[in-house]
């Protein structure tokens, strides 16, 4: 039973990577065309143009999403090395400083000591992306958003802190589902909380959310410290 399990999941997993690939394509497609037919389409139809270019991307993405969790199902092959996580916040709060300006929000990588994790380059990266843009997405303008690092003797902690609206905590404790989402998170897909649960699960690691001091949210990883793997417990 246990065996027959474990292929009826691969097997989905593989059927969701593969479906999710080839609908990309047509998908792009789809897009290029409409965004065409925008010089053609009269005044009284470029409402609606809109309205289906909006849909065509919000499928785009969740497509985007269904890989991507498709593939963190299945990336637990990824050798973990050390990882500086003080260098790869300010790493990535570089890249997003771009949009947060853009949304005129304030986003600060606290300075710290260096602390080393232990985990895969390419998911941590990841999961800090994902939440560096659930946390731009929740704060309104002139609001801000703090990543920062800390160790506390047996764990690597990654803190990212927004002073949005916040989430009840019966929200909190369903974040993590797949495709759940809150009714104030707007047409999100539902799927980037549960891509960072699983890729961190894929490093022995945990992440939660929490209410931060300013009123919004905290979401905190945290991972195996690179020098006290055996004193986890």
């Amino acid at each position: 039973m246990v065996s027959q399990l474990d292929e009826l999941l691969d097997s989905q997993s593989a059927f969701v990577a593969d479906a999710s690939h080839q609908l990309r394509t047509p998908l792009a497609s789809l897009r290029l065309r409409l965004e065409n037919l925008q010089h053609d389409v009269a005044d009284p139809g470029q409402p609606g143009l809109a309205s289906a270019l909006t849909e065509v991307e919000r499928l785009s993405q969740l497509v985007d999403q269904l890989l991507a969790l498709a593939r963190a199902d299945g990336a637990g092959l990824t050798p973990a090395t050390d990882i500086d996580l003080r260098s790869m916040i300010d790493e990535r709060t570089e890249f997003w400083a771009a949009l947060a300006e853009e949304q005129a929000v304030e986003l600060i990588a606290s300075s710290g000591p260096r602390v080393l994790a232990r985990a895969a380059q390419g998911r941590i990266e990841q999961v800090i992306d994902n939440l560096i843009e659930n946390a731009l997405e929740t704060c309104n303008a002139g609001g801000t958003v703090e990543i920062s690092c800390k160790s506390d003797g047996v764990w690597a902690q990654v803190h990212i802190e927004d002073d949005g609206p916040g989430m009840s905590a019966e929200q909190r404790d369903r974040a993590f589902d797949r495709f759940w989402r809150a009714q104030s998170s707007g047409e999100g897909s539902g799927l980037g909380l549960a891509i960072v649960d699983r890729l961190v699960a894929l490093d022995d690691g945990t992440v939660e959310l929490a209410a931060s001091a300013a009123g919004g949210g905290v979401a905190i990883v945290r991972l195996p410290l690179a020098d006290s793997r055996e004193s986890r417990p």
